[in-house]
């Protein structure tokens, strides 16, 4: 029985430090970075064209936005439909329809569509939007065919790190509230009084870089 125990003990301790060794040369490893494609370089004035050229002078910034975000938001289903487009030739693609249809659901169809362009028909409308979608998704460089018609790889994700917002801490009221202020505007009071501070984000909430109370302001 003695030697049993002795036998278990030393299979127990064999198996968990192999367990332990392996957790220890895994930490080791270098770390992998999953490939990410860089959010779309075009120039303002590219971009403008491109807009106006294929949806018109009337849509709206909030359905440009929409528009552009969900193409970078949404590369698994074009990598589907340029492999479906090169495959066919079919511009208004299954997936592209798809996204059409989603789209036309959330933003309205006479958002994304010229007037003449509207039609009675939902399957017309579908098949317009998914061509302009398709027009779109080329102009920013989302499509993987190469300009020689080839097949290339699928494209990652889209990094959104570049539009990343820029937040800024102030005071939340605009003015000051102390009675004898008489609602003056407000003013840095530090030495720092020309650099404002970008918060970082901790632990489900904002975070001062400078500590809790140490940017002061007054009323002018």
């Amino acid at each position: 029985m003695l030697f049993v125990a002795i036998w278990l003990l030393f299979q127990i301790f064999h198996r968990t430090s192999a367990i332990m060794w392996g957790v220890f040369f895994l930490a080791l490893l270098p770390k992998v970075t999953a490939a990410e494609t860089p959010f779309p370089q075009l120039k303002f004035q590219d971009f403008s064209t491109l807009v106006l050229n294929n949806f018109g002078p009337d849509i709206t910034l909030s359905t440009v936005l929409t528009l552009l975000l969900s193409m970078t938001a949404n590369t698994e289903l074009l990598n589907l439909h340029s492999a479906q487009k090169y495959s066919t030739t079919r511009v208004g693609t299954s997936w592209m329809r798809a996204f059409a249809n989603i789209l036309i659901e959330k933003l309205k169809v006479e958002s994304m569509l010229e007037p003449f362009e509207v039609m009675s028909s939902a399957y017309t409308n579908v098949t317009t939007l998914s061509r302009k979608l398709d027009t779109f998704a080329a102009g920013l460089n989302l499509l993987c065919i190469s300009q020689n018609r080839t097949l290339e790889k699928p494209l990652p994700p889209v990094s959104h790190k570049a539009i990343e917002p820029v937040h800024v801490i102030c005071p939340l009221s605009p003015v000051c509230m102390t009675l004898s202020c008489h609602s003056s505007s407000l003013a840095q009071n530090t030495r720092y009084s020309r650099t404002f501070y970008s918060p970082t984000y901790s632990h489900g909430r904002w975070e001062c870089p400078m500590g809790g109370g140490s940017i002061l302001w007054k009323a002018l």
